[in-house]
């Protein structure tokens, strides 16, 4: 790779095969860039307290890459209403699932302190076997009038044992 992935330049590599994806993706990474400390620029990001680049800044580096002719691996499908969290049955996405404190964490370590209810678009493990990842939206972005067009505004771990309630298993 000719440019460096953690601090991209403006102008694109002489090897970039696709300017204008290099230009869009860029920008997300300029939008979504952990500051100096590592955390992400954009204030309400929901990786706000996580030391990784937050989804979209992930996602823009992925962007810079293939647009250098890099491929990437794409994950192997999941069958629907199956999750590769310890071979539990998991939601199916659309489903809506009801968080309680303490019950999901908004980022790894750190209880969740309210209420959510959270329609699923995608579940996938994390490190910690008590928790998954829900990608999801609130009900509300579900309203004709909602102006949510990003694929999902909930990156929190919730427990297993509530998704697999929810999926129609016992815990």
């Amino acid at each position: 790779m000719s440019f460096d992935v953690e601090n991209p330049s403006v102008e694109s590599p002489d090897e970039c095969q696709h300017l204008l994806l290099w230009q869009l993706a860029r920008a997300l990474w300029e939008a979504h860039r952990p500051d100096s400390a590592g955390f992400c620029v954009i204030a309400g990001c929901w990786h706000e307290n996580q030391r990784d680049p937050c989804r979209l800044a992930q996602l823009a580096q992925e962007g810079m890459r293939i647009a250098c002719g890099e491929t990437t691996a794409a994950p192997p499908p999941v069958p629907p209403g199956t999750g590769p969290v310890s071979g539990r049955q998991m939601p199916e996405p659309g489903a809506r699932v009801s968080v309680r404190p303490g019950q999901w964490q908004p980022s790894p370590g750190i209880e969740g302190q309210t209420g959510h209810d959270i329609v699923i678009v995608k579940v996938h493990e994390s490190h910690d076997p008590r928790f998954a990842w829900v990608y999801g939206h609130g009900p509300d972005c579900s309203w004709p009038t909602a102006d949510c067009a990003v694929p999902w505004c909930f990156e929190v771990l919730v427990s297993v044992d509530v998704l697999a309630t929810v999926a129609g298993q016992r815990p």
